[in-house]
């Protein structure tokens, strides 16, 4: 009877022990399976944020390139130049008319803001929009960089006083028979109308993915749009 309960109490602890054993190789098995798991997950999202944000950037470039050839070929354009050149010689209440209607056209065409002609040196000649009457000093500077180098310049975002909004804008001079610059077209382009919908939007099912464009100012962050998810 002693031997008996002595083999049977062997036997629990042996099968007791074994228990442990196989919990803990489980436990081990089951961690180490986690950690893969984990890593191939965090390496899967690590390239799908990659791939976005390669996406993102040929996007913005994309859209740049287009944006600023299509403000080289509209401010190139011989009809515009000649109506330019002949409001210009006679500053007549019909030539002007005539030039903000196709101002107009152009605008509804490429979805600009607005359209800004300016002397060389930066005072405004002429808008579509009559609110703006005086150009900052920003503007003036970047006029005078696109007449200078007689190519299309870029204005990065600016918060716009007259709008109350920010902008972006595409300047390039307009040049005549003999390749001087007679005056400067602003292309004037709200960013929440296209290029903001563009960088947030989110390729892959998400409820809490957005793309942010950011810009640093000294030991500060300035968010250049507003939170899509808040």
């Amino acid at each position: 009877m002693k031997h008996y309960l002595q083999n049977l109490l062997i036997k629990k602890s042996n099968i007791v022990l074994l228990i442990i054993i196989i919990s803990v190789l489980m436990a081990i098995t089951g961690y180490s399976y986690y950690r893969h798991e984990s890593r191939t997950i965090r390496q899967e999202r690590e390239n799908d944020l990659k791939a976005i944000a390669s996406l993102k950037v040929d996007q913005i470039s994309d859209w740049y390139l287009d944006e600023i050839h299509y403000a080289e070929i509209i401010s190139r354009n011989i009809f515009l130049v000649e109506m330019l050149e002949n409001w210009l010689r006679n500053l007549s209440g019909n030539n002007r008319k005539m030039l903000i209607q196709h101002l107009s056209v152009i605008i509804t065409e490429h979805g600009y803001e607005d359209i800004l002609l300016t002397a060389t040196d930066g005072q405004i000649l002429l808008s579509t929009d009559d609110k703006i009457e005086k150009p900052d000093s920003v503007l003036i500077r970047n006029i005078i960089h696109a007449v200078a180098s007689q190519s299309p310049v870029l204005v990065d975002f600016y918060y716009c006083s007259v709008h109350h909004k920010i902008h972006i804008n595409f300047i390039s001079p307009v040049l005549d028979a003999q390749s001087i610059p007679i005056a400067v077209m602003v292309f004037q382009i709200d960013p929440e109308k296209f290029l903001f919908p563009l960088i947030q939007s989110w390729p892959l099912p998400s409820k809490s993915s957005e793309t942010l464009i950011v810009r640093q100012y000294g030991d500060c962050m300035l968010q250049c749009q507003d939170l899509y998810w808040q």
